[in-house]
């Protein structure tokens, strides 16, 4: 979409240091006819191309850090050729052309975004990498690989590479937006205060940079350390999948039973499918037992369980829902989630070795946004990606919609669910005090208490206004100065009348955090609006409305005596 090209465009332009122009059709021919690139080269699809005359450009960075380009052309004097040797030669083309070095390159990241989609699309861990080194091999010798790569690259899929769709999780982090915000704060360590499923940290480990996150949900904090697990894994984790496939299909599980339903949602159940579901995680749960506790193939467990049950919060504030059961069993599921996984170890073991990359560290801590467990002015920088407004939606209940994969986990009891469910920011239930907030957002408040089908709304509103504008003053509090930071939210919220879907009111939620950010001693420096698409065709109310999030960046600046 535009929003993608415009931000690419400012991506390559920080990575290169220079002002770069728009490619025409004219220049792609003259540079087949100048030999730097083959007919097919240019025949592969592309939104937009940016060309940059500069003698100081980082190729090898280049190389490790763009998000949205497919490939890279690198033209200089032949005494000149250390430019690409930072580039691993398996995803270069080099040549002489007429005296000078002509360099074709695919960025980390094209491979790795290929990856998820030849996984997807793939049978067996082998099928996977023979997929993927021709597609590489086709694309680099000049072949005809247009049409995969066309494919890959307009594939709505291409979000579970590196292990990014180990766990089902709500509102996750765009992968590419999360590098691209990593590229700008171009810092050395980053921390991320609503870590969530761990798609910052996945991203900053590959690029080198070191990250700490957090989050106050013990399951999305399983999920990121699992993820960042499986990043490090050797090959012997390939092995432990194959021997638990084995015994899975073999039907090599003791009958056990796990108490994992919790109340709320057993009673409105049949008897035969609690006993069922328990049934099977108790039964997987023990292929299991030689595994620590958590390990990836525990979290591959609990997106199984996470997909049995499917919840939709109803959008009036009361915490109400419907619940549609998937038909496929949980085993069945684990089954199908193994498999991928085995897949996905294959072609990120062969990326590996192929491209050398050197993972930075990652730590993940259970903890809270509002109390970060760090010192003052101790961070580089921060990307993340707060919860969303309540009061629009008015849908989620975050830990009640993953209380049997908690539960199963040990993460939590069904008797704390609910209480701990106050303490999540963005929850629908909860009450705060919003004195210390924008004029906007205490307006937002007392136009909801005025209304009576949204009154219920307004306590948990302001709770989460408070609750946001102490997690910026504790970024704030812990980003050294000039420090940046970039926090990615909705530009907006829509309220309408909720038979004749007639707007009644416009949030301007971007224009809102800004605000709530200089509040705590943050200096904001850009915005930048991210237009998305919904995918989800059956989504209500307003399924087909347009819908987009603002990253806001931000700098901390110095104290004023």
């Amino acid at each position: 979409m535009d929003d993608d090209v415009a931000l690419a465009r400012r991506e390559i332009e920080t990575l290169v240091g220079a002002r770069v122009r728009t490619v025409g059709e004219s220049e792609w021919a003259a540079f087949v006819r100048a030999g730097w690139l083959s007919s097919h080269d240019v025949a592969i699809g592309h939104d937009a191309g940016y060309c940059c005359d500069s003698p100081s450009v980082d190729v090898a960075r280049l190389f490790w850090r763009l998000s949205f380009c497919e490939w890279v052309l690198v033209v200089a004097p032949t005494d000149s050729a250390a430019w690409v040797a930072g580039v691993p030669r398996r995803f270069a083309r080099v040549r002489v052309v007429d005296g000078r070095v002509c360099a074709l390159m695919l960025p980390f990241n094209t491979v790795a975004e290929w990856s998820g989609v030849v996984v997807n699309g793939t049978e067996t861990p082998a099928e996977s990498v023979a997929r993927l080194e021709r597609a590489v091999d086709a694309v680099l010798s000049g072949d005809d690989g247009g049409d995969f790569v066309c494919a890959v690259s307009r594939s709505c899929r291409a979000t579970g590479h590196l292990f990014h769709g180990l766990h089902v999780y709500k509102a996750k982090f765009f992968p590419r937006l999360a590098r691209a915000c990593l590229n700008e704060c171009a810092a050395e360590s980053v921390l991320d205060p609503f870590v969530g499923s761990g798609t910052a940290l996945v991203e900053a480990s590959v690029m080198g940079v070191r990250s700490l996150g957090v989050d106050i949900d013990p399951l999305a904090v399983a999920i990121a350390r699992a993820k960042l697990s499986l990043l490090h894994a050797g090959e012997e984790t390939a092995e432990a999948i194959a021997e638990v496939l084995r015994r899975l299909e073999s039907d090599a599980s003791a009958p056990m039973r796990c108490a994992c339903v919790p109340p709320f949602l057993s009673r409105r159940l049949p008897d035969d499918v609690v006993h069922a579901v328990e049934t099977d995680v108790g039964a997987c749960f023990a292929l299991l037992s030689d595994f620590p506790w958590c390990s990836p193939l525990h979290i591959a467990l609990s997106d199984a369980i996470a997909r049995k049950f499917k919840f939709r919060f109803v959008g009036l504030g009361y915490a109400r829902f419907s619940l549609s059961v998937t038909r496929m069993s949980v085993r069945a599921m684990f089954l199908q989630n193994l498999r991928w996984l085995a897949r996905s170890c294959a072609v990120w073991h062969w990326l590996r070795a192929q491209s050398g990359v050197r993972l930075a560290p990652a730590t993940v801590l259970h903890g809270d946004a509002r109390t970060l467990p760090l010192e003052d002015g101790t961070v580089q920088a921060i990307v993340t990606s707060p919860p969303y407004m309540p009061a629009s939606s008015g849908r989620e209940s975050y830990l009640r919609s993953k209380a049997c994969s908690l539960i199963a986990l040990g993460l939590m009891d069904a008797e704390t669910i609910d209480a701990a469910e106050h303490a999540q920011m963005g929850s629908v239930v909860g009450a705060g005090q919003i004195d210390d907030c924008p004029a906007e957002a205490r307006e937002l408040v007392a136009w909801l208490e005025t209304d009576p089908s949204r009154r219920i709304k307004a306590q948990a509103t302001a709770r989460y206004f408070a609750d946001l504008q102490r997690a910026l003053s504790e970024m704030a509090r812990v980003l050294e100065t000039g420090g940046r930071c970039a926090v990615i939210v909705a530009s907006r919220h829509v309220f309408y009348r909720y038979r004749t879907r007639e707007v009644v009111r416009a949030v301007q939620n971007a224009e809102i955090v800004a605000q709530m950010g200089v509040r705590a001693g943050l200096e904001l420096t850009h915005t930048v609006p991210v237009e998305l698409r919904k995918r989800n065709a059956v989504a209500r109310p307003r399924a087909r409305d347009s819908y987009a999030e603002t990253v806001l960046e931000f700098r901390k600046r110095e104290r004023t005596i």
